[in-house]
């Protein structure tokens, strides 16, 4: 079905991620849970036992308030988006509010 001018469509694209096996997907994320540091982008997530872990991303593209980003983000994965001043590896954290995209 040959797409429309204009037309508005979602893809998940699995790549190769250099530094290991694991595979980077295209992912939606909200802005706010990004932070530049030391010329890398990077985001918080949270492991199984709730504890902090940092992941590099790269910017693709923004769309309003999320940035589409390339990395080893996956689907159901919690993103710290406030409070990630300070916080450190392994930190334990507990979710106050989780929101649906």
């Amino acid at each position: 079905m040959p797409l429309l001018v204009g037309q508005r469509f979602e893809i998940t694209m699995l790549t190769p991620f250099s530094s290991n096996n694991k595979q980077e997907l295209i992912t939606k994320v909200p802005s706010d849970a990004v932070r530049l540091e030391d010329g890398q982008y990077k985001v918080w997530t949270l492991d199984s036992d709730q504890r902090a872990v940092r992941v590099d991303v790269q910017i693709i593209d923004t769309l309003g308030d999320h940035f589409i980003v390339s990395s080893t983000i996956e689907p159901g994965d919690l993103l710290v988006v406030l409070g990630h001043e300070g916080l450190q590896p392994n930190e334990t954290v507990t979710p106050t509010e989780r929101e649906s995209t």
